[in-house]
């Protein structure tokens, strides 16, 4: 597996952040909850529901900012 390189991510968060602005987790699954930094408890029921605000790249990690 390749890593990608930063313009690679800012290129898609480019992409997708018109497309996910404003719409709504409407599913959330955790394929794995270890990768970088244990998630809090009940991370996912809090999540469902909630907007999508914007979409920020911190890295070369995408983070969708929901206001919660």
């Amino acid at each position: 597996m390749t890593v990608p390189e930063l313009p690679e991510v800012e290129r898609v968060r480019r992409t997708l952040e018109p497309a996910m602005a404003g719409a709504r987790f409407d599913q959330v699954q955790l394929n794995r909850p270890d990768l970088r930094q244990p998630f809090p408890a009940g991370f996912v029921r809090r999540l469902h529901g909630q907007r999508v605000q914007a979409l920020a790249r911190r890295g070369k990690y995408l983070l969708g900012e929901d206001g919660i």
